[in-house]
């Protein structure tokens, strides 16, 4: 963890937007606190199919199902925007209430959302599972009912209006799970689509 965070404040030091490809998503909570530092009102906007809000899970705490959770201790459970989410247990639900946490399963509140935070430093975190298996199978832990890749145009088309996209990741693409490799080829639009909204913005 703590060499990733090295290696993400090289590019905060330079100033450099910058896409990162990860594989768990846990890696985005050592880049995050890169960026948080230099930007203390960062907001988080987090896609998921899962909810990643575990304190622990078999007693450890960094954990890919605790991701979102040591996010939101660094930023803050109030800078925390979660669209996408559709897979929680009772104690993540618990936490989400309990702190006031903004989780839009069927994305209803995204336009309010970026409006309100457009003028705000903004890091965008993508699990490529908030997809539905039907469109992208290749990931470790498939939920039904996500989001089709015209969704996806639809929310980045919404990111538009963002200001400060300081950074963003696409993590947790498992080609194994999807030799026919349509998967891939999604990741790879996702990417592209990222890379052009952030290069305007």
């Amino acid at each position: 963890m703590t060499e990733i965070e090295a290696y993400a404040e090289s590019f905060v030091e330079k100033a450099k937007k910058t896409l990162y490809i990860c594989g768990e998503h846990l890696i985005s909570y050592p880049i995050v606190k890169s960026y948080h530092k230099k930007y203390p009102g960062l907001k988080v906007v987090y896609f998921d199919a899962h909810a990643d809000m575990r304190d622990h899970y078999d007693g450890n705490r960094l954990s890919h199902s605790a991701a979102a959770r040591r996010i939101s201790e660094v930023v803050g459970p109030e800078n925390i925007y979660m669209f996408g989410i559709r897979s929680f247990e009772k104690q993540e639900m618990k936490f989400i209430r309990d702190n006031k946490i903004l989780c839009d399963p069927l994305m209803e509140e995204f336009e309010n959302v970026m409006d309100t935070i457009k003028n705000c430093p903004v890091y965008i975190s993508i699990d490529v599972d908030v997809i539905d298996p039907g469109f992208l199978p290749g990931v470790g832990n498939p939920e039904a009912g996500g989001m089709s890749y015209r969704d996806f145009l639809r929310a980045v088309e919404g990111f538009s209006c963002l200001k400060n996209i300081v950074a963003a990741d696409i993590n947790e693409l498992s080609p194994k799970y999807d030799p026919m490799g349509a998967s891939s080829v999604f990741v790879a639009k996702m990417i592209r689509e990222m890379l052009l909204v952030m290069a305007g913005n």
